[in-house]
């Protein structure tokens, strides 16, 4: 077998508030510490909707099921790259909506883009979220961060 695969029981141990502020800070976070090389605040607008629809369940998901372990941002990344992988689709169908039949490449530059964001949005709200529930939440910090 190559990976031994547990499911835990879901935690409810997830503060609603920590998740959304992480949630909602990470883009821009990211787009206001890389605005000088333009495109993160390009990718804010363009991003967002993916980023919510699948993201936020994900990390959602992840931290919900993360047992007792040293780190989230790991777990959290991987959500969030695979996260990622429901844009095409997404994109696919309102091309689709609109009459318009986008080529390969086109969704190939929205998918790499998207990695490349999903994944340093992923890092940002995984940095946002321990920073935050070890400050608020210290019970959850140290069964999960520690």
């Amino acid at each position: 077998m190559l990976m031994n695969l547990t499911v835990s029981e879901p935690r409810s141990d997830v503060d609603i508030l920590t998740f959304a502020c992480a949630l909602i800070l990470a883009p821009l976070a990211t787009a206001a510490a890389l605005f000088f090389l333009i495109v993160p605040l390009f990718a804010v607008p363009i991003g967002a909707l993916p980023y919510l629809l699948f993201g936020g369940p994900a990390y959602w998901f992840t931290l919900r099921r993360l047992p007792d372990a040293k780190g989230c941002i790991g777990p959290l990344v991987r959500a969030g790259l695979f996260a990622n992988l429901g844009t095409v689709p997404l994109l696919l169908l309102l091309a689709f909506a609109d009459g318009y039949v986008p080529r390969v490449g086109e969704i190939a530059s929205f998918l790499a883009l998207g990695f490349l964001f999903a994944g340093l949005w992923s890092l940002v709200f995984g940095w946002i979220y321990r920073t935050f529930a070890k400050k608020h939440m210290p019970h959850v910090a140290t069964e999960i961060f520690d």
